[in-house]
């Protein structure tokens, strides 16, 4: 019993010293951020569906590449439960982390690198997202606060003077991913034996589980 309890702390300290770095990094990304966007969306399904598909990031990326959407996101999970490897073929590939899960809210950290045209300067960089979900009759307002960080003081600068361009990319994309996702999350309201049906073995089951 003793051995098994000295075991799982030594397992558990990795994790810990991991969250408190990653808090600070978010911190600091806050305080830091070359730019900052903020974007309302709405879904047409109840907010718990939508908080759900929130806390499952691989599954939904499943669910994604299973509807054919572009971009081609390759979402697959890392070890710890709620972190995800995400593989952008438009030029961004990264980790990304939950932070937060208090209530209707959600705090993601991201870190990666970045080739993309819309940002020359920033060949990496981090980002946090903040999610905040409130019910609305029968639709779920979803906000979404974006703070993006570059990897070095004079990237920091390019981005700050291509604030407005890559604003504008930054709301188109999310803008047009969100709309996507919407679509499968509605769907899985309404049909769900329709999405479940796009999956197989383990995603399946958890799909089950989740939904």
């Amino acid at each position: 019993m003793l051995k098994t309890f000295v075991l799982s702390l030594i397992l558990l300290v990795p994790s810990l010293y991991a969250d408190k770095d990653r808090a600070a990094t978010a911190a600091q990304v806050r305080k830091d951020a070359a730019i900052t966007f903020t974007g309302n969306y709405a879904v047409n399904c109840p907010r718990e569906l939508v908080q759900k598909a929130l806390d499952h990031p691989a599954l939904l990326g499943a669910l994604w590449a299973s509807y054919g959407y572009a971009p081609t996101y390759k979402v697959t999970e890392l070890e710890e439960s709620g972190a995800v490897h995400v593989v952008d073929p438009t030029g961004i590939v990264g980790d990304l982390w939950r932070l937060e899960r208090k209530g209707h809210s959600r705090v993601y950290l991201a870190e990666g690198k970045i080739d993309h045209w819309a940002v020359p300067a920033l060949n990496g960089g981090r980002a946090v997202f903040e999610v905040e979900t409130v019910a609305r009759d029968s639709l779920t307002q979803v906000k979404v606060k974006v703070f993006l960080e570059a990897d070095s003081g004079i990237a920091s600068a390019v981005l700050w003077v291509l604030e407005p361009i890559a604003i504008k990319h930054i709301d188109n994309r999310i803008s047009l991913n969100f709309e996507d996702a919407a679509r499968i999350m509605e769907t899985i309201h309404r049909r769900p034996e329709r999405v479940s049906a796009r999956l197989k073995g383990e995603l399946l089951r958890e799909f089950e589980r989740v939904f």
